[in-house]
Protein backbone atom coordinates (compact mmCIF):
# COMPACT_ATOMS: atom_id res chain seq x y z
CA UNK A 1 0.00 0.00 0.00
CA UNK A 2 3.06 2.66 0.38
CA UNK A 3 3.40 2.13 -3.82
CA UNK A 4 0.15 3.65 -4.81
CA UNK A 5 -1.86 5.83 -2.62
CA UNK A 6 -5.44 5.55 -3.98
CA UNK A 7 -7.61 7.92 -2.68
CA UNK A 8 -10.36 6.58 -0.67
CA UNK A 9 -13.77 7.21 -2.31
CA UNK A 10 -16.43 8.98 -0.83
CA UNK A 11 -19.97 8.53 -2.33
CA UNK A 12 -21.09 11.39 -3.99
CA UNK A 13 -23.94 12.03 -5.86
CA UNK A 14 -23.73 14.39 -9.15
CA UNK A 15 -26.24 17.62 -7.68
CA UNK A 16 -25.76 19.08 -11.09
CA UNK A 17 -28.14 18.97 -14.14
CA UNK A 18 -27.17 16.69 -16.72
CA UNK A 19 -26.29 17.92 -20.52
CA UNK A 20 -25.16 16.31 -23.44
CA UNK A 21 -21.27 16.78 -23.69
CA UNK A 22 -18.12 15.97 -25.17
CA UNK A 23 -14.95 14.72 -23.50
CA UNK A 24 -13.36 17.94 -24.54
CA UNK A 25 -15.89 19.71 -22.72
CA UNK A 26 -15.54 17.58 -19.26
CA UNK A 27 -12.25 18.00 -18.84
CA UNK A 28 -12.70 21.85 -19.00
CA UNK A 29 -14.87 21.69 -16.40
CA UNK A 30 -13.29 19.20 -14.72
CA UNK A 31 -9.91 21.44 -14.42
CA UNK A 32 -11.95 24.35 -13.98
CA UNK A 33 -13.41 22.66 -10.89
CA UNK A 34 -9.80 21.97 -9.62
CA UNK A 35 -8.55 25.61 -10.06
CA UNK A 36 -12.03 27.13 -8.19
CA UNK A 37 -11.81 24.77 -5.22
CA UNK A 38 -7.71 25.71 -4.92
CA UNK A 39 -6.19 28.71 -5.53
CA UNK A 40 -2.86 27.44 -5.91
CA UNK A 41 -3.77 24.77 -8.76
CA UNK A 42 -2.62 25.90 -12.37
CA UNK A 43 -2.07 23.51 -15.66
CA UNK A 44 1.39 23.65 -17.14
CA UNK A 45 2.02 22.60 -20.77
CA UNK A 46 2.46 24.06 -24.11
CA UNK A 47 -0.01 26.35 -25.35
CA UNK A 48 -2.40 25.74 -22.93
CA UNK A 49 -2.69 29.64 -21.69
CA UNK A 50 -2.95 30.80 -25.44
CA UNK A 51 -6.67 32.02 -26.39
CA UNK A 52 -7.49 28.86 -27.80
CA UNK A 53 -6.01 26.61 -24.37
CA UNK A 54 -3.68 24.40 -26.05
CA UNK A 55 -3.71 22.16 -29.07
CA UNK A 56 -6.60 19.89 -29.01
CA UNK A 57 -8.78 23.38 -26.02
CA UNK A 58 -8.88 21.17 -22.84
CA UNK A 59 -7.88 24.25 -21.05
CA UNK A 60 -9.90 27.34 -22.45
CA UNK A 61 -12.00 27.43 -20.20
CA UNK A 62 -9.61 28.03 -17.56
CA UNK A 63 -7.66 30.37 -19.82
CA UNK A 64 -11.27 32.12 -19.70
CA UNK A 65 -11.78 32.13 -15.85
CA UNK A 66 -8.33 31.98 -14.57
CA UNK A 67 -5.29 32.66 -17.15
CA UNK A 68 -3.17 33.13 -14.79
CA UNK A 69 -2.93 29.57 -13.78
CA UNK A 70 -2.91 28.27 -17.55
CA UNK A 71 0.52 28.19 -18.26
CA UNK A 72 2.09 28.16 -21.12
CA UNK A 73 5.33 25.96 -20.96
CA UNK A 74 8.78 26.17 -23.35
CA UNK A 75 9.01 22.94 -25.42
CA UNK A 76 10.38 20.92 -23.07
CA UNK A 77 8.78 17.78 -21.48
CA UNK A 78 11.47 17.13 -18.67
CA UNK A 79 10.97 20.93 -17.38
CA UNK A 80 7.04 20.19 -17.43
CA UNK A 81 6.99 17.20 -15.42
CA UNK A 82 9.79 18.64 -13.16
CA UNK A 83 7.82 22.35 -12.42
CA UNK A 84 4.56 20.30 -11.66
CA UNK A 85 5.46 17.13 -9.87
CA UNK A 86 7.88 19.62 -7.41
CA UNK A 87 5.12 21.83 -6.92
CA UNK A 88 2.65 18.98 -6.08
CA UNK A 89 5.80 17.35 -3.36
CA UNK A 90 5.71 20.62 -1.78
CA UNK A 91 2.61 21.30 -1.70
CA UNK A 92 1.08 18.07 -1.13
CA UNK A 93 -1.54 18.68 -3.65
CA UNK A 94 -2.00 17.70 -7.09
CA UNK A 95 -0.89 20.39 -9.84
CA UNK A 96 -1.81 19.57 -13.88
CA UNK A 97 1.14 19.02 -16.39
CA UNK A 98 0.08 18.71 -19.78
CA UNK A 99 1.90 16.91 -22.66
CA UNK A 100 0.64 17.19 -25.96
CA UNK A 101 0.89 14.06 -27.10
CA UNK A 102 1.95 10.78 -25.15
CA UNK A 103 4.44 10.25 -27.74
CA UNK A 104 6.71 12.34 -26.37
CA UNK A 105 6.79 11.55 -22.36
CA UNK A 106 10.28 9.72 -23.49
CA UNK A 107 11.95 13.33 -22.83
CA UNK A 108 10.77 13.32 -18.92
CA UNK A 109 11.29 9.84 -18.69
CA UNK A 110 13.61 10.21 -15.71
CA UNK A 111 11.73 12.52 -14.03
CA UNK A 112 8.11 10.29 -13.92
CA UNK A 113 9.80 7.39 -12.72
CA UNK A 114 11.04 9.41 -9.65
CA UNK A 115 8.32 10.90 -8.71
CA UNK A 116 6.36 7.56 -8.66
CA UNK A 117 8.99 6.07 -6.33
CA UNK A 118 9.75 8.65 -3.83
CA UNK A 119 6.95 8.23 -1.75
CA UNK A 120 8.41 4.08 -1.81
CA UNK A 121 11.86 5.39 -1.24
CA UNK A 122 11.09 8.09 1.32
CA UNK A 123 9.23 5.06 3.69
CA UNK A 124 6.08 7.20 2.88
CA UNK A 125 7.52 10.54 4.64
CA UNK A 126 7.33 12.81 1.27
CA UNK A 127 4.38 12.35 -1.61
CA UNK A 128 4.59 13.70 -5.32
CA UNK A 129 0.60 13.97 -5.93
CA UNK A 130 0.82 15.86 -9.67
CA UNK A 131 -1.65 14.82 -12.90
CA UNK A 132 0.00 14.44 -16.21
CA UNK A 133 -2.56 14.73 -18.84
CA UNK A 134 -1.96 13.83 -22.08
CA UNK A 135 -3.79 12.99 -25.78
CA UNK A 136 -2.84 9.51 -26.78
CA UNK A 137 -3.84 6.85 -29.19
CA UNK A 138 -5.22 7.48 -32.59
CA UNK A 139 -5.82 10.36 -34.07
CA UNK A 140 -8.93 11.46 -35.79
CA UNK A 141 -11.81 13.32 -34.55
CA UNK A 142 -14.22 10.04 -33.81
CA UNK A 143 -14.64 6.17 -32.99
CA UNK A 144 -12.21 4.97 -35.64
CA UNK A 145 -15.09 2.59 -37.67
CA UNK A 146 -16.71 6.18 -38.38
CA UNK A 147 -13.97 8.30 -39.45
CA UNK A 148 -12.51 8.39 -42.44
CA UNK A 149 -10.18 11.29 -41.77
CA UNK A 150 -6.88 10.71 -41.38
CA UNK A 151 -5.07 10.66 -37.47
CA UNK A 152 -2.09 11.22 -35.51
CA UNK A 153 0.39 9.36 -38.67
CA UNK A 154 3.77 8.37 -37.03
CA UNK A 155 4.46 10.70 -34.81
CA UNK A 156 1.09 11.07 -32.70
CA UNK A 157 -0.40 7.47 -32.64
CA UNK A 158 1.30 5.67 -29.75
CA UNK A 159 -0.85 4.51 -26.98
CA UNK A 160 1.45 4.82 -24.06
CA UNK A 161 -0.24 2.36 -21.41
CA UNK A 162 2.29 0.19 -22.34
CA UNK A 163 5.15 2.50 -20.62
CA UNK A 164 3.21 4.27 -18.07
CA UNK A 165 1.60 1.09 -16.33
CA UNK A 166 5.18 -0.32 -16.26
CA UNK A 167 6.28 2.08 -13.69
CA UNK A 168 5.60 1.11 -10.20
CA UNK A 169 3.86 3.66 -8.13
CA UNK A 170 2.32 5.14 -10.84
CA UNK A 171 -1.55 5.45 -11.63
CA UNK A 172 -2.82 5.32 -14.82
CA UNK A 173 -6.22 6.37 -15.77
CA UNK A 174 -8.06 5.81 -19.47
CA UNK A 175 -11.46 7.05 -19.98
CA UNK A 176 -13.78 6.07 -22.35
CA UNK A 177 -16.60 8.88 -21.72
CA UNK A 178 -16.97 12.22 -21.04
CA UNK A 179 -19.24 11.69 -17.44
CA UNK A 180 -15.85 9.23 -16.64
CA UNK A 181 -13.39 11.71 -17.56
CA UNK A 182 -14.54 14.46 -15.81
CA UNK A 183 -15.90 12.20 -12.34
CA UNK A 184 -12.15 10.39 -12.82
CA UNK A 185 -9.97 13.42 -13.39
CA UNK A 186 -11.43 15.33 -10.20
CA UNK A 187 -10.70 11.95 -8.07
CA UNK A 188 -6.95 11.70 -9.58
CA UNK A 189 -6.82 15.09 -8.37
CA UNK A 190 -7.27 14.10 -4.74
CA UNK A 191 -4.43 10.72 -5.21
CA UNK A 192 -1.25 11.36 -3.24
CA UNK A 193 0.62 9.36 -6.06
CA UNK A 194 1.02 10.66 -9.64
CA UNK A 195 -1.30 9.87 -12.23
CA UNK A 196 -1.27 9.22 -15.80
CA UNK A 197 -4.26 10.62 -17.75
CA UNK A 198 -4.49 8.63 -20.67
CA UNK A 199 -6.73 11.07 -23.56
CA UNK A 200 -7.80 9.13 -26.28
CA UNK A 201 -7.95 11.66 -29.04
CA UNK A 202 -10.45 10.14 -30.91
CA UNK A 203 -12.49 10.15 -27.92
CA UNK A 204 -12.28 14.17 -27.58
CA UNK A 205 -15.05 15.14 -29.35
CA UNK A 206 -17.22 11.83 -30.03
CA UNK A 207 -20.76 10.80 -29.94
CA UNK A 208 -22.25 8.25 -28.14
CA UNK A 209 -21.83 4.56 -29.88
CA UNK A 210 -23.89 3.37 -32.33
CA UNK A 211 -24.99 0.16 -34.07
CA UNK A 212 -24.50 0.05 -38.06
CA UNK A 213 -28.28 0.83 -38.30
CA UNK A 214 -27.45 3.65 -36.55
CA UNK A 215 -28.95 3.53 -33.62
CA UNK A 216 -27.14 5.13 -30.67
CA UNK A 217 -26.70 2.30 -27.84
CA UNK A 218 -28.72 2.85 -25.56
CA UNK A 219 -26.03 1.58 -22.57
CA UNK A 220 -23.98 3.97 -22.89
CA UNK A 221 -26.12 6.81 -23.93
CA UNK A 222 -26.25 8.12 -20.43
CA UNK A 223 -22.61 8.22 -20.14
CA UNK A 224 -22.52 11.31 -22.55
CA UNK A 225 -24.28 13.37 -19.99
CA UNK A 226 -22.38 15.32 -17.66
CA UNK A 227 -23.56 17.07 -14.82
CA UNK A 228 -22.82 20.41 -13.99
CA UNK A 229 -20.25 20.97 -10.36
CA UNK A 230 -18.19 18.67 -9.17
CA UNK A 231 -18.36 15.10 -8.70
CA UNK A 232 -15.84 12.03 -8.55
CA UNK A 233 -15.84 8.57 -9.71
CA UNK A 234 -13.34 5.85 -7.88
CA UNK A 235 -10.09 5.09 -9.57
CA UNK A 236 -9.63 1.07 -9.88
CA UNK A 237 -12.75 0.42 -10.37
CA UNK A 238 -14.21 -1.05 -13.88
CA UNK A 239 -17.60 -0.48 -15.02
CA UNK A 240 -19.55 -3.65 -16.74
CA UNK A 241 -22.02 -3.09 -18.94
CA UNK A 242 -24.37 -5.74 -21.16
CA UNK A 243 -25.67 -5.33 -24.22
CA UNK A 244 -28.34 -8.02 -24.48
CA UNK A 245 -30.64 -9.73 -21.88
CA UNK A 246 -29.85 -12.56 -19.07
CA UNK A 247 -26.39 -14.00 -18.98
CA UNK A 248 -23.32 -13.10 -21.00
CA UNK A 249 -21.97 -15.72 -23.64
CA UNK A 250 -19.11 -13.53 -24.00
CA UNK A 251 -16.94 -11.28 -21.91
CA UNK A 252 -15.07 -7.69 -24.08
CA UNK A 253 -12.43 -6.35 -21.82
CA UNK A 254 -11.19 -2.88 -22.75
CA UNK A 255 -10.28 0.75 -22.97
CA UNK A 256 -10.73 4.16 -23.72
CA UNK A 257 -11.42 3.78 -27.73
CA UNK A 258 -11.74 0.48 -28.02
CA UNK A 259 -15.00 0.42 -25.56
CA UNK A 260 -16.82 1.90 -28.12
CA UNK A 261 -15.83 -0.12 -31.16
CA UNK A 262 -16.57 -3.07 -28.27
CA UNK A 263 -19.82 -1.68 -28.13
CA UNK A 264 -20.67 -1.33 -31.44
CA UNK A 265 -19.88 -4.96 -32.34
CA UNK A 266 -21.68 -6.55 -29.35
CA UNK A 267 -24.60 -4.73 -30.53
CA UNK A 268 -24.71 -5.58 -34.27
CA UNK A 269 -23.94 -8.96 -32.75
CA UNK A 270 -26.77 -8.88 -30.24
CA UNK A 271 -28.80 -7.38 -32.74
CA UNK A 272 -28.68 -10.60 -35.75
CA UNK A 273 -28.33 -13.22 -33.67
CA UNK A 274 -29.36 -12.81 -29.80
CA UNK A 275 -27.55 -13.10 -26.41
CA UNK A 276 -25.86 -10.87 -24.27
CA UNK A 277 -22.47 -9.89 -24.11
CA UNK A 278 -20.63 -7.76 -21.47
CA UNK A 279 -18.45 -5.19 -21.80
CA UNK A 280 -15.94 -4.69 -19.35
CA UNK A 281 -14.39 -0.80 -19.36
CA UNK A 282 -11.31 -0.74 -16.79
CA UNK A 283 -11.42 2.86 -16.55
CA UNK A 284 -8.16 2.62 -14.31
CA UNK A 285 -5.40 0.74 -15.86
CA UNK A 286 -2.76 1.10 -13.04
CA UNK A 287 -4.00 -0.62 -10.72
CA UNK A 288 -7.10 -2.42 -12.66
CA UNK A 289 -9.73 -3.90 -11.14
CA UNK A 290 -9.01 -7.42 -10.36
CA UNK A 291 -12.06 -8.05 -9.19
CA UNK A 292 -14.16 -6.92 -11.60
CA UNK A 293 -12.24 -8.86 -14.40
CA UNK A 294 -12.03 -12.44 -12.56
CA UNK A 295 -15.99 -11.57 -12.08
CA UNK A 296 -16.66 -11.22 -15.61
CA UNK A 297 -14.74 -14.76 -16.59
CA UNK A 298 -17.16 -16.31 -14.09
CA UNK A 299 -20.19 -14.89 -15.84
CA UNK A 300 -19.26 -15.33 -19.21
CA UNK A 301 -16.61 -18.15 -19.26
CA UNK A 302 -15.07 -16.79 -22.92
CA UNK A 303 -13.00 -13.61 -23.06
CA UNK A 304 -11.93 -11.07 -25.76
CA UNK A 305 -9.17 -8.42 -24.53
CA UNK A 306 -9.04 -5.61 -27.22
CA UNK A 307 -6.49 -2.74 -26.58
CA UNK A 308 -5.49 -0.32 -28.95
CA UNK A 309 -1.51 -1.09 -28.86
CA UNK A 310 0.72 -2.43 -31.18
CA UNK A 311 1.21 -6.03 -29.94
CA UNK A 312 4.64 -5.69 -28.53
CA UNK A 313 5.00 -6.25 -25.01
CA UNK A 314 1.42 -4.38 -24.36
CA UNK A 315 -0.47 -3.70 -21.60
CA UNK A 316 -3.32 -5.54 -23.09
CA UNK A 317 -1.18 -8.83 -23.21
CA UNK A 318 -0.25 -7.75 -19.47
CA UNK A 319 -4.83 -8.37 -18.51
CA UNK A 320 -4.76 -11.61 -21.14
CA UNK A 321 -1.83 -13.75 -18.96
CA UNK A 322 -3.34 -12.12 -15.81
CA UNK A 323 -7.01 -14.19 -16.91
CA UNK A 324 -5.07 -17.33 -17.57
CA UNK A 325 -2.83 -17.36 -14.64
CA UNK A 326 -5.95 -16.07 -12.16
CA UNK A 327 -9.25 -17.11 -14.24
CA UNK A 328 -7.98 -20.55 -15.78
CA UNK A 329 -10.38 -22.79 -14.56
CA UNK A 330 -13.69 -20.72 -15.29
CA UNK A 331 -12.69 -20.24 -18.87
CA UNK A 332 -14.18 -22.20 -21.76
CA UNK A 333 -11.49 -22.11 -24.42
CA UNK A 334 -7.74 -19.33 -24.34
CA UNK A 335 -9.07 -15.80 -24.31
CA UNK A 336 -8.97 -14.11 -27.72
CA UNK A 337 -6.73 -10.79 -28.20
CA UNK A 338 -7.29 -8.37 -30.73
CA UNK A 339 -4.49 -5.44 -31.05
CA UNK A 340 -3.01 -2.97 -33.96
CA UNK A 341 -1.00 -4.02 -36.00
CA UNK A 342 2.51 -4.75 -35.31
CA UNK A 343 4.34 -1.68 -36.83
CA UNK A 344 6.51 0.53 -35.80
CA UNK A 345 3.48 3.64 -36.17
CA UNK A 346 -0.23 3.98 -37.45
CA UNK A 347 -0.27 5.33 -41.27
CA UNK A 348 -1.55 9.19 -41.53
CA UNK A 349 -4.71 8.34 -44.28
CA UNK A 350 -7.98 6.88 -43.27
CA UNK A 351 -8.65 3.83 -45.13
CA UNK A 352 -5.18 2.81 -43.74
CA UNK A 353 -5.07 4.41 -40.59
CA UNK A 354 -8.93 2.37 -40.04
CA UNK A 355 -6.64 -1.15 -41.38
CA UNK A 356 -4.28 -0.51 -38.44
CA UNK A 357 -6.33 -0.41 -35.77
CA UNK A 358 -9.04 -2.84 -34.14
CA UNK A 359 -12.53 -1.87 -35.26
CA UNK A 360 -15.61 -3.14 -34.55
CA UNK A 361 -15.62 -5.03 -37.68
CA UNK A 362 -12.51 -6.84 -36.03
CA UNK A 363 -14.55 -7.19 -32.88
CA UNK A 364 -17.20 -8.57 -34.38
CA UNK A 365 -15.45 -11.11 -36.47
CA UNK A 366 -14.00 -12.29 -33.38
CA UNK A 367 -17.21 -12.89 -31.15
CA UNK A 368 -18.85 -15.07 -33.92
CA UNK A 369 -15.45 -17.52 -33.98
CA UNK A 370 -15.64 -17.53 -30.39
CA UNK A 371 -19.78 -18.06 -30.43
CA UNK A 372 -19.35 -20.74 -33.38
CA UNK A 373 -16.73 -22.82 -31.14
Amino acid sequence: HHIIQLPQWRENTPRGARRQSTMLSAINEGLLELAQRDPDFFVYGQDVGSPKGGVFGATAMLVTKFPERAISSPLNEQLIVGITAGAGMIEGKARCAEIQFVDYHQSAAQTLRMAARIQYQSYGDWSVPFLLRTKSGSGGGGPISSSSAGGGAFGHSNAGEQWFTSIPGMITVCPATPFDAKGLLLEAARAQSPVTFLERGRLYRSEPPKDSNSNIIAAMAEYWKVPDGYYTLPLGKARRLRIGDGSPSIAIICWGTMVLEACTAAADTVNRVGGTIEIVDLRTLAPFDEEAVAATVRDANRVIVVTEESDLTSFGRHIHSWIVQNCFYDLDGTPAFIAAVQAPAAPYNGPEEIAFFPTARTIEAKIEELLAE
